[in-house]
């Protein structure tokens, strides 16, 4: 989807200088509509740098995006005026991987309390650029391990339930 920020991701990744040592794997469900600018996109972040594209499309299992995810020395997120919360930065810290997300909405307020990573806004393709470098270069700069393994202590099911429950009863 367009509001994944994968566009602006490409834009960023077109204006940065990276050379050889960056491999940007693109992997999910792509709407049919959006997938032809999306090869597209990928296509010229290829042609304009010296940036590897892995496009794996298709549905990811939960083991898929385990291994991925802990594969990566990053994870992006970089979405596009999402207010709420998501999935990646649970799997990220459980992970041990550094996120580079949004910095609004949720997702930017949990990365930055938690020191899960780096934030950026990626409407702002000059400042994704600027932010996008030194976090690929450094993504442990701004990652605190055992930060992490508290949010995601703080954030396993039975903690979740026990919340939800603990309101509704009392």
């Amino acid at each position: 989807e367009e509001r994944k920020g994968l566009f602006a991701l490409a834009d960023a990744l077109c204006e940065m200088d990276v050379g050889s040592r960056l491999a940007v794997v693109v992997a999910g469900r792509t709407y049919p509509e959006v997938r032809p600018r999306l090869v597209k996109a990928l296509a010229r972040v290829e042609d304009e740098s010296d940036v590897q594209v892995i496009f794996r499309e298709g549905f990811l299992s939960e083991s898929d995006l385990v291994n991925l995810t802990a594969a990566a020395d990053v994870v992006l997120a970089p979405y596009l005026g999402h207010v709420g919360s998501s999935g990646v930065v649970l799997r990220s810290a459980a992970a041990g991987t550094p996120l580079i997300a949004q910095s609004t909405g949720q997702i930017g307020r949990e990365v930055r309390q938690n020191k899960l990573g780096w934030t950026l806004d990626p409407a702002d393709t000059s400042a994704f650029a600027r932010t996008l470098g030194p976090a690929v270069a450094a993504p442990t700069a701004t990652f605190a391990p055992a930060d992490a393994r508290r949010y995601v202590e703080g954030h396993q099911v039975d903690r979740f339930t026990s919340a939800i429950l603990d309101r509704l009863l009392a």
